[in-house]
């Protein structure tokens, strides 16, 4: 340092300065300085592993942190350590030990989540004069898998209305990576057409969520707390029991949740919500009971085999068996039963079609 130009340093301290988290800074300051303050009681002027054993301890019996709290307060001075002293504590093994036998039998409380049919039945018939408002925030919410924070800042410049579909990015997201969704289905586009239709023309604020009361958008926008109520107000409508646990984490754990049970795969949630841990966003999806069932049906070998044809509408048509043995073997398409004589397609258009047989019995001649 000593060799280092005055100049330099100035310009590296500023540097330095700007390497904690913007969003949360305060937070992490405040639980530096409360380690700090308690190594001043200690005498202590070394931040050695031991030193913050005793100190995560000491937290544990006297204040009673949550396997959380601490997880979260070590990632903190972690940071901060690392900033302003160069030191990192990750190596600490001895620590992460003494924080993973904290968590055995820790079970996060997290917010309950809505079914598919809860959602659209609650879009479907609450009334739009009382509860557009809150029918726009859940739609936008679980559609795009959103936090609360990024649904208060999002403004009009964010939503592209694409005649077939609506294109909505998110803003400010806090992993500070950009993702968008779309809204589609007559139904989902017609509350926001409705809402949309409703802004104030001399509307100065350029925030998308507007005070909606009695069939009508105010200037006053949608702060964090309404925005975050919304779930609860649902749960209420729906007369769900535990109202109080619809927190505004619902949203986004709901549709973590359906796009799973949808069919969707572990890279498309993470791509969906913004994570780029495989663990935390396991953590998002709620166990249904439609993933139990076809988890006993595979064990038990009662998957159904489903046969899928295009009719004459254009529309798909799917027909479905229990599976059966080789020996018995049921056609699908025609009723018949034993060998596959044919397949037999009326007024149907057929582009791009590709038909997998497999034949469990000996060899059959298909034309």
């Amino acid at each position: 340092m000593q060799c280092t130009p005055p100049e330099i340093t100035v310009e590296a301290n500023e540097a330095v300065s700007c390497l904690g988290p913007s969003k949360s800074g305060e937070k992490y300051l405040a639980a530096y300085q409360h380690f700090i303050q308690w190594c001043n009681g200690k005498n202590v002027i070394i931040y050695s592993e031991n030193v913050l054993l005793a100190y995560f301890n000491q937290m544990q019996k006297d204040k009673k942190w949550k396997s959380s709290t601490m997880w979260s307060r070590y990632s903190m001075i972690k940071s901060e350590l690392i900033i302003k002293h160069g030191i990192n504590i990750s190596q600490y093994l001895k620590l992460r030990c003494f924080l993973k036998k904290a968590n055995e039998g820790y079970s996060a409380k997290k917010s309950r989540i809505f079914t598919k049919e809860q959602f659209e039945g609650f879009l479907m018939d609450a009334p739009d004069d009382v509860y557009l408002g809150i029918k726009i925030v859940l739609l936008i919410g679980v559609t795009g898998a959103c936090r609360c924070d990024e649904m208060m800042k999002m403004n009009i410049g964010d939503i592209e209305d694409m005649e077939n579909l609506i294109l909505i990015k998110i803003p400010d997201s806090k992993t500070k990576k950009v993702r968008s969704f779309t809204i589609i289905g007559e139904m989902f586009m017609n509350i926001y057409h409705k809402y949309a239709s409703l802004r104030p023309r001399d509307m100065q604020e350029r925030r998308f969520f507007l005070k909606y009361q009695n069939g009508k958008c105010y200037k006053n926008v949608m702060g964090i707390h309404t925005i975050s109520a919304v779930p609860r107000k649902v749960a209420e409508f729906l007369k769900l029991g535990n109202v109080q646990e619809y927190t505004g984490h619902c949203l986004r754990r709901t549709s973590a949740t359906l796009l799973i049970d949808g069919g969707g795969t572990m890279e498309s949630l993470k791509r969906h919500g913004g994570w780029r841990s495989t663990s935390v966003a396991e953590g998002y999806i709620e166990e249904s009971i439609r993933n139990k069932k076809e988890n006993a049906s595979r064990i038990l070998n009662l998957n159904e085999t489903a046969v899928t044809e295009t009719g004459a509408s254009g529309n798909l048509i799917t027909s479905s068996s229990p599976r059966s043995s080789p020996k018995s073997r049921v056609n699908t398409l025609t009723g018949s039963s034993s060998s596959l004589h044919g397949f037999n397609f009326q007024n149907a258009t057929l582009t791009n079609c590709t038909f997998n047989i497999t034949l469990m019995n000996k060899s059959e001649n298909i034309s």
